[in-house]
């Protein structure tokens, strides 16, 4: 009989289910939090992003009028919120359906997914109806960030050993970690407690090579976006697509770059021409707000759009690409003020 050992996540959730809170804060932080909001009514909605257990969320119901929607990953800490209130709707939404509804504040359509791992989607009111793809890190997730840190760790290696093109990359891999300029201390990563979010971190080193103009980082994010596109592409030619069905991308893989985004759509599109592409709008953790939006006021309009974009902020989806802009245009009016 295996004697299977207990995961990270299994642990950490037997440490902190018993809690209050699952998390930092107080009832005095919560008050304060709160005087910072306008007068709410009794139709005003609140959203508890990782709720945990409902600490914050049942102080919040007592201050708050109108609905408050609790929000976590984990099952286990919503079943216990829900034994401690009056819940009036359970919604099961899938990793699919969750990161269409964020990033094209719809329900239907396919979404291609690159985080930690890959798959792709095909959703009907937000509801997922065939997938392809997902199956882990030893045998598939072709395209994820872990994938492109593998190939972005070999790219450094091969530099390194005059193997391959040479990279900057044989640089930025051990600057990332802490190893100066000792690559070899790469294979630390091997005795890692969580390696594939490790191994899939060096898509950082990947992005600020590829904008640096390095031809290994380049092709490797090109690579990821085709492996990505012949997931969507084969699963789309499974069922009749309606025209103007409308296909988008989530997870922090396709941050890497807009390069990658922009060759997944094109790819698609050379396929399936009549499809509609849809920049992501936000992170997946605003599924669960958009589908309540979704349910209680319909369509999401373009002025509606632009509200949420005002109010989610902080949940909009950004590239590495748009953060480096970001960073020159800020060194270049701190140097011109310097100069002044």
């Amino acid at each position: 009989m295996e004697n299977r050992q207990p995961t990270i996540i299994e642990l950490l959730l037997e440490a902190h289910i018993g809690l209050d809170r699952q998390g930092p804060g107080s009832r005095d932080a919560v008050k304060q939090a709160l005087k910072f909001l306008g007068p709410l009514d009794r139709i005003s909605k609140t959203a508890d992003l990782g709720c945990g257990t409902g600490g914050q969320t049942l102080e919040l119901a007592e201050h708050l009028s109108g609905s408050i929607t609790g929000l976590d990953m984990f099952p286990d800490f919503i079943e216990i919120l829900n034994q401690k209130t009056n819940t009036k709707t359970i919604v099961h939404l899938s990793e699919g359906a969750v990161g269409q509804l964020a990033s094209s504040l719809t329900g239907d359509g396919l979404l291609a997914l690159s985080g930690t791992g890959s798959d792709c989607f095909l959703n009907k009111d937000a509801d997922t109806y065939d997938m392809i793809g997902g199956w882990g890190a030893a045998f598939g997730d072709e395209g994820s960030g872990y994938w492109m840190g593998c190939e972005a760790i070999r790219g450094a290696l091969r530099s390194y050993d005059g193997r391959g093109k040479k990279s900057l990359l044989e640089t930025l891999i051990p600057e990332q970690y802490g190893y100066k300029k000792n690559i070899r201390k790469v294979v630390k990563l091997y005795r890692s407690d969580n390696q594939r979010k490790d191994i899939a971190s060096a898509t950082k080193s990947l992005s600020k090579a590829m904008w640096e103009g390095d031809e290994v980082a380049h092709d490797i994010i090109i690579q990821a976006a085709e492996l990505m596109a012949e997931q969507a592409i084969t699963l789309l030619k499974k069922h009749e697509i309606p025209k103007g069905m409308k296909f988008t991308v989530a997870g922090g893989g396709w941050k890497v770059s807009n390069l990658m985004i922009d060759h997944f759509a094109g790819l698609v599109l050379t396929e399936f021409p009549d499809m509609e592409f849809v920049y992501p709008e936000f992170e997946p953790v605003t599924g669960g707000i958009i589908h309540t939006i979704l349910r209680t006021q319909g369509e999401i309009t373009e002025e509606k759009a632009e509200d949420l974009r005002k109010k989610l902020q902080d949940y909009q989806f950004i590239t590495d690409d748009m953060k480096y802009k970001a960073e020159i245009i800020q060194e270049a009016i701190r140097l011109a003020k310097t100069e002044g």
